[in-house]
């Protein structure tokens, strides 16, 4: 109902990449290579491509979009019970559905509404995995695609590989460390996408598509990969990196912007703040089931590095990456209990309400 009714409101909808990723879709079916930044986003081109080949149109693929996300729920919340109890489980899969600014990602030709699922999805799957590893048979699969459909997603088997190995899987951690490993030499950033990176360091972009620093981190960008600029700028221009980093991690985190209506910025603001002092507030007073709650907040960590390294989104769609995690962590402050596996964490865990 949820999705249903975020469709009648926005319909099928067409951003900024759209183009990219229909044009990636009609390469792939006439059988041509792949330009640009297309191959960065191959999970998704083929995505599109197969239900454009169906004569699904655009609308099909928002209804396979809507199904992912229903699926993601489905896993949020199988995920959450076990570990959180089931109340919490529940209400965070719930939420999950019913979030605005996730959900209507969805509605748009992007691969930003199934990465999103991808991510939720692996974040209720690992919770299972790490007790049940038959459930792994579920979780490799959707990692393969989180690498596949958008550049950074290799970077989220990190907290994955961390979790494992918190939990003393260490066969598990190898495993997700070695496969970042293998993504990292076969399908890195393409350089299209790095050079565009080392683009906006050297205009010192903090929010995309919008003003830059007055006082950019002020090295050339010519003959210098951006891990040998960010270097390079670390020892050379310290402050402006640091103000540049710490000015993008705030926009991430208050989910307004500056050219934003004072309603819209009150109603983005307020709710994000609200996740993150739910989830903070469950961090200090929770007792046992750290473990569980570590994974929500690597990944929260992970994509506020990555904005700290590339930009601030423009529309606040990067804080919607990990919006699963912090309904998580907001769920488990406030409804979260005794675990009803014993094998879990054990007993007296969230008791501070």
């Amino acid at each position: 109902m949820s999705l249903a009714a975020h469709w009648l409101v926005l319909g099928t909808r067409l951003g900024g990449d759209s183009p990219r990723y229909l044009e990636a879709a009609a390469r792939l079916l006439a059988g041509l290579p792949l330009v640009d930044k297309q191959a960065d986003f191959l999970a998704y081109g083929w995505l599109v491509a197969a239900v454009l080949s169906l004569d699904g149109g655009q609308a099909g693929v928002v209804v396979v979009q809507g199904l992912m996300s229903l699926a993601a729920g489905l896993a949020l919340f199988l995920g959450a019970s076990r570990a959180f109890g089931p109340t919490a489980g529940l209400a965070a899969a719930l939420a999950y559905v019913l979030w605005p600014d996730l959900q209507r990602w969805n509605c748009y030709i992007l691969s930003d509404g199934p990465f999103n699922s991808l991510l939720a999805t692996s974040l209720g799957l690992a919770l299972l995995s790490n007790r049940q590893p038959w459930y792994w048979l579920a979780l490799a699969p959707v990692l393969g695609l989180l690498v596949l459909t958008r550049p950074e997603g290799l970077f989220f088997l990190l907290p994955l590989a961390a979790y494992f190995g918190l939990n003393r899987g260490p066969a598990a951690t190898v495993l997700l460390l070695a496969s970042l490993g293998l993504a990292l030499l076969l399908k890195g950033p393409s350089p299209a996408t790095s050079a565009e990176i080392l683009e906006h360091w050297g205009r010192g972009t903090v929010i995309w598509g919008h003003a830059a620093l007055d006082h950019p981190p002020a090295l050339p960008t010519a003959g210098h990969s951006l891990m040998g600029w960010l270097w390079a700028a670390l020892w050379r221009d310290t402050y402006n990196l640091l103000v540049a980093m710490g000015q993008r991690a705030f926009w991430f985190l208050v989910h307004a912007r500056p050219f934003y209506s004072l309603a819209h910025n009150l109603w983005a603001g307020l709710s994000s703040l609200l996740l993150l002092g739910l989830a903070l507030w469950g961090a200090l007073a929770g007792g046992e089931g750290g473990r569980q709650r570590a994974l929500a907040w690597m990944v929260v960590l992970m994509q506020l590095g990555l904005c700290m390294l590339t930009w601030a989104d423009w529309d606040g769609r990067f804080l919607t990456r990990v919006t699963p995690a912090l309904l998580l962590l907001a769920a488990e402050a406030l409804l979260g209990q005794e675990a009803s596996d014993p094998l879990l964490e054990g007993p007296g865990r969230f008791n501070h309400l």
